[in-house]
């Protein structure tokens, strides 16, 4: 499977060295050199990048920066680096220099009327080695919406020493290797498919569309905090720049830079897909996880290369979707406006509107999108997500990652059983609307004690519940104690979700994964390390029927707002 056939044009083209006859002859050569003679030690891996940046840019007077690279090089186990040197390297230049030309020049942007293409591991590998060879052009001219388009050269993460670029560095190392192990082999893994589409929400829904929305609020499932997105089973959310990636290349390490680092096959995206548009995400289908990982943003660490008995396990499918940038305070209460939350509503749904990939529709495992250091509420993003997700009919998987803020979702959840999508849009904008830049938690307002949020707004009825379990059962739940293995990624405890629900019948239960708070980072997970996730949490079956209205709700936890048994 390789890639979309397409007529040559400025608008769509890749920067690829070889579309400079002269230039791509000298290129050959310096890769065939290093083909021949091969690598004894890290000083000639310097020189074989620096030549090659002195033949894309010959004006540069100056060698590159490969600081971060020599540090990143000298800790990685003899092994590794001895491997990565004498076989990695030569297989990226031989396989750069042979097939490139051949295979990759059909590869254009997704832009205009060209939304999906698909490659396969092979030419991604190709085109991430090209980018650690540094050999995209990046003055060529081309733009998209004022940004010069994207490449993936590794120019700038080369200099970095800071522990988390480092960190990086080693991940895209390990990619690297096993992909050149899989070349030496032959193996069947080369013709792995790999699926990039734009998706573009047009014409974009306007408020009327969500506040007149019949459609229920689906079942929720809140994970455990030392859950991961990229363990689900389902469809895993890239909480996205405008320019997918990010940081990646650079000193990023948040959500988005460590999905890319330790699936590298991601950055093909960056050269894919265009800036994001106010109604635009892009799902990846297919990509593999190839790398472990601990710790978030200055934290982050490389663990070592992904493994399991089930190869399958470790490959997943992406969706990317950017939320606005509310991190200065001048811009922090712009994202309660009517405008604002729109965008970011229908951002989400754009991103669920392709359908499942194999016949299906996944569950999304999403969490507290932009609400890092974007500065977004994560309370109203989880609302919103859920309002996007219910519309489309996916269920969604909420990893709170630890953050305190969100720790009565599970109660929210609860409290609003019965409601439409309509009917929070329609609360939502009463409380955002009216209350200016004195915001109150929403999930205060919504669990604090004889609050009547329903009567404070007109709201259409809800619709009648289905039937639920038997009766004999409803007041009863049942408790389970998991343990999760992050390694295999084999994150089967929520099986029963990964259907979202024919035309508007609900699930009759809703799982909520109860999780302790860690005193670590907020997003980091908690101690024990990384891959040992789950022990002595409970997961709980909740009966929907259990809580058919607010007030009902509140009567069952009391007078005091409910949270979760720590």
């Amino acid at each position: 499977m390789g890639c979309v056939n397409m007529t040559d044009s400025k608008a769509g083209c890749i920067p690829f060295p070889f579309r400079d006859e002269k230039r791509w002859q000298t290129i050959t050569a310096r890769l065939r050199k290093t083909e021949n003679d091969g690598l004894s030690h890290a000083g000639d891996l310097l020189s074989l990048l620096n030549d090659l940046s002195l033949i894309m840019s010959p004006s540069t007077k100056t060698a590159p920066r490969l600081d971060g690279l020599r540090v990143a090089l000298s800790q990685l186990p003899p092994n590794h680096r001895e491997a990565f040197l004498s076989r990695t390297v030569r297989v990226m230049c031989q396989h750069v220099r042979e097939h490139s030309p051949s295979l990759l020049q059909c590869i254009h942007t997704l832009d205009g009327q060209r939304h999906r293409a698909q490659l396969s591991a092979y030419r991604c590998f190709l085109l991430v080695a090209m980018g650690f060879l540094c050999l995209y052009h990046e003055d060529n001219g081309t733009h998209w919406s004022g940004h010069h388009s994207s490449t993936i050269n590794f120019r700038r993460l080369f200099p970095l020493k800071a522990p988390s670029a480092v960190a990086k560095m080693k991940c895209f190392i390990l990619y690297l290797s096993s992909m050149a192990t899989a070349v030496e082999e032959n193996s069947h893994h080369l013709n792995r498919v790999i699926t990039f589409e734009r998706l573009s929400l047009t014409p974009s829904p306007g408020a009327s569309f969500w506040s007149s929305s019949t459609a229920p609020l689906l079942p929720v499932a809140v994970m455990g905090c030392a859950d991961r997105i990229e363990c689900s089973p389902g469809l895993q959310a890239d909480f996205a720049n405008r320019v997918l990636g990010g940081g990646v290349l650079a000193s990023g390490s948040v959500q988005e830079e460590i999905r890319f680092a330790i699936s590298p096959e991601l950055l093909v995206a960056r050269l894919l897909i265009p800036p994001l548009n106010d109604t635009d995400a892009a799902v990846i289908r297919g990509t593999r996880k190839f790398t472990n990982y601990q710790g978030y943003k200055d934290s982050f660490r490389c663990a070592g290369p992904a493994t399991s008995t089930d190869d399958s396990s470790l490959v997943c499918d992406v969706v990317a979707f950017d939320a606005i940038d509310f991190s200065t305070p001048d811009r922090h209460v712009d994202q309660y406006s009517l405008a604002a939350i729109l965008r970011e509503t229908n951002k989400v749904y754009a991103a669920l509107s392709h359908g499942g990939g194999d016949g299906h529709t996944q569950a999304l495992a999403t969490g507290n999108w932009g609400c890092g250091v974007f500065g977004g509420d994560p309370q109203l993003k989880a609302l919103i997500q859920w309002m996007a997700s219910s519309q489309a009919g996916v269920l969604m998987h909420y990893y709170p990652m630890d953050d305190r803020r969100v720790a009565q979702l599970a109660d929210v959840v609860r409290a609003l059983d019965g409601w439409t999508v309509g009917q929070l849009w329609q609360w939502l904008m009463h409380k955002t609307q009216t209350r200016g830049r004195r915001q109150q938690a929403i999930f205060d307002t919504i669990l604090r004690p004889n609050a009547t949020p329903v009567g404070e707004v007109k709201v259409s009825a809800a619709p009648s519940a289905p039937s639920g379990p038997n009766k004999n059962n409803r007041n009863k739940t049942t408790t389970t104690t998991t343990t999760k293995n992050n390694n295999n990624n084999n994150d089967n405890r929520m099986h029963h979700h990964q259907h979202g629900p024919r035309n508007n019948q609900r699930p009759a239960r809703a799982t909520v994964q109860r999780y302790r708070p860690s005193p670590d980072h907020p997003h980091a997970p908690p101690k024990p390390a990384w891959g040992t996730s789950g022990h002595g949490q409970e997961k709980e079956d909740i009966d929907m029927e259990d809580f058919p209205s607010l007030s009902d709700a509140r009567k069952a936890r009391g007078s005091k707002p409910h949270h979760a048994k720590l």
